[in-house]
Parts: C-alpha cells; sequence; structure tokens
C-alpha cells in the first residue's frame, strides 16, 4: 500500500526564468546572451514541468501569477503581495534621505540601484543638500560597491537586520 502523495505548494517570490530572459535581453556579449538563454529555456522548462504536480503556486504578483499561468493554464495561483505594517515603520517627518531596499544580488533591483545612481540620483543631487541615498540589502556585488564609492552620499548598508529606524528617517523611498 502506498501512502496518497503529500500535497506540494510552492511559494515563488521570484520566476528564475524571468531574469535570465532579462539578462539574455540586456547582455552585450554573444556569449553571455547564449548563456542566460539557455538558462532561461532550462528554467522555464523544469517550471512547465513541476507547475502541474502542484496543489498551489503563490507568488507576489499578478504579473507573476499571469505567467505561471501562461506555463500551466491548469495551475492554482494565489497571490499574497509582499507587505509592510505601515504603523510600525511609518516615516518621522521631515526625513533626511532616500531609501532602496531590496536583495542587491537579484539583477532587477542591481539594474535599478545603477541606473538611479548614474541617471536620476546626479539630477537631484543639488537640491538634496547633502541627504544620503542608502541601499540596503545583501551582497551588492564589487560593481556596485565601486560606484557607491565614486558618489559622494551613497552608501550601501548591505543587509540590515532592523529596517525600521532606516524607515522613520527616509524622506523618499526609491
Amino acid at each position: 500500500h502506498t501512502p496518497p502523495p503529500r500535497p506540494v505548494v510552492l511559494d515563488e517570490d521570484c520566476l528564475p526564468h524571468l531574469s535570465y530572459r532579462r539578462d539574455a535581453q540586456l547582455a552585450r556579449s554573444w556569449g553571455v546572451r547564449a548563456l542566460a538563454r539557455l538558462r532561461h529555456w532550462r528554467i522555464q522548462t523544469f517550471f512547465s514541468r513541476l507547475l502541474p504536480a502542484l496543489r498551489a503556486v503563490v507568488t507576489v504578483s499578478e504579473e507573476e501569477a499571469a505567467c505561471v499561468q501562461r506555463l500551466c493554464p491548469s495551475a492554482r495561483v494565489l497571490v499574497v503581495p509582499n507587505g509592510v505594517d505601515v504603523d510600525a515603520v511609518s516615516p518621522s517627518p521631515p526625513g533626511d534621505s532616500l531609501l532602496f531596499v531590496g536583495l542587491m544580488s537579484y539583477p532587477p533591483n542591481r539594474d535599478a540601484i545603477q541606473y538611479f545612481i548614474q541617471e536620476i540620483y546626479p539630477l537631484l543631487a543639488d537640491s538634496m543638500h547633502g541627504r544620503d541615498f542608502l541601499v540596503a540589502g545583501r551582497d551588492p556585488g564589487p560593481d556596485l560597491a565601486t560606484l557607491a564609492r565614486q558618489c559622494r552620499n551613497v552608501r550601501l548598508l548591505g543587509f540590515v537586520p532592523d529596517l525600521g529606524p532606516l524607515y522613520r528617517r527616509t524622506a523618499v523611498f526609491v
């Protein structure tokens, strides 16, 4: 007698094949582009085979839910957005910094910070009156660390165990 299969639920906070597809689109060299396309195809194929066996899939956005549905129309998909207890972290006006919070090894976050530092922050610097741009998040990597060192008032904080004090001193969330 075989025991009944256990229900399996996938809690997917990031569909990795989408990151590889983006990497392929942004790659400058054909080798990096080819490797990213291969990774995209392999992970998408894996998900396509995995999804029908799952009881449910939990995503953090409607966009990711739609992606799962395209891969497996019969999948039961639940959207549970990322959230913050706003009462616990409400800023104390007027705030003295800009803040970004996110995993820095995640390519879209790294791209966003690089773009912000290179293209947006210089436009704001004169009106910032010495306010810091704080980036809280694990694994920024050497390229982002080098870029941040070249910019006045840009600080990579790495992993921050308690974000409450940062949230309270922030004027603008990036």
